[in-house]
């Protein structure tokens, strides 16, 4: 990198610009946008539209802020020089858009906007890391010939494009992780409220008061619940979509065995008494066989770091006094 001259360093920055360039031409002539897809593009924007004002003419409430249609005017300055670009590299195929959509929905961005800003956060990554790697290299400069500084700046791009991708993967897994925790308490409490004698909405209503700062998830999902119930919603459908937003095992069984209680006239109380007892049990046996695997993941750190040190501690001594015995031997 130390020997490279000024013109070497242009030729190649062209190639790196070049490269860049080809990719992205080539993502875009790989994704074209035929008849079809603007079709279905109108068909589902026409839907959308419909369903927002149906929405709106039958309750405001039913709208929360992250429901509202996004204009293009909403978006920052800085989303709306990216939009084109991000839209045309990012979002052509509508199969990707509606997957990224659900899993921002589950990790509580609800937001329309939330899309675009997502999109628009991993070109920027892409685009800064591999200036800022081509920065590096050049200012701090290595054995590295130009193909391997190509290499490593091509990397850092794709580490900045995926790196969002991951940080929401994670974000997703510990909302939901959080959920399946926090439910069983939820439920405890709403099997209080509706032996006391309250609806379901009420017990919901009560438990989001309570559960303000202890858990932070429950409180959200079913706030949003109550809102959906305020809008006309039936149980079942509410219950239903909250199941579909967390995308875990428990939420899918209350919502199930809540429909079941209503069609076939069961109490409500005796119907979460049922789903409170199960669900805590899970938890007990859950908690039961991490405290089982504990041993064998930590004899893989006793291993690695303890019984070394052990025989360092143990072995030094002898070491050295073999050593002092030896040469006293020689002379």
């Amino acid at each position: 990198m130390a020997g490279l001259s000024f013109m070497e360093l242009g030729v190649l920055a062209a190639v790196f610009a070049a490269v860049i360039a080809t990719v992205f031409g080539v993502a875009g002539l790989m994704r074209p946008e035929t008849a079809g897809d603007k079709f279905q593009q109108n068909r589902a924007k026409a839907k959308a539209q419909a369903e927002a004002k149906a929405k709106a003419a039958k309750a405001k409430s039913r709208m929360s802020p992250g429901d509202a249609l996004a204009n293009r005017s909403d978006l920052p300055p800085a989303l709306q020089i990216l939009e084109p670009f991000q839209r045309k590299l990012t979002q052509s195929d509508p199969n990707q858009v509606g997957e990224t959509r659900q899993a921002l929905i589950e990790a509580g961005f609800h937001e329309q906007q939330a899309v675009d800003i997502f999109f628009s956060t991993r070109l920027v990554l892409a685009i800064v890391l591999a200036i800022g790697g081509s920065i590096f290299l050049f200012l701090f400069p290595t054995a590295l010939d130009s193909s391997q500084i190509l290499i490593a700046v091509l990397g850092a791009s794709a580490f900045g494009y995926y790196l969002p991708l991951l940080w929401l993967r994670w974000r997703i897994s510990q909302r939901r992780k959080a959920f399946s925790i926090g439910l069983p308490d939820a439920l405890d409490m709403i099997l209080v409220g509706v032996q006391a004698g309250l609806s379901l909405p009420a017990a919901l209503r009560h438990v989001v008061e309570e559960f303000g700062t202890v858990h932070p998830i429950i409180v959200e999902q079913f706030m949003m619940v109550s809102l959906e119930f305020q809008a006309g919603m039936s149980r079942s459908e509410a219950l239903d979509r909250m199941a579909k937003r967390m995308r875990v095992p428990e939420a899918r069984v209350f919502a199930t065995m809540v429909s079941q209680a209503e069609s076939l006239g069961t109490r409500m109380s005796d119907t979460l008494l049922v789903i409170a007892e199960e669900m805590r049990t899970n938890r007990e046996l859950l908690a039961e066989q991490k405290a089982a695997e504990l041993p064998v993941r930590m004899s893989l750190p006793l291993v690695l770091l303890v019984f070394p040190c052990l025989f360092l501690v143990i072995m030094t001594p002898v070491v050295i006094s073999i050593m002092r015995t030896f040469s006293e031997l020689a002379r």
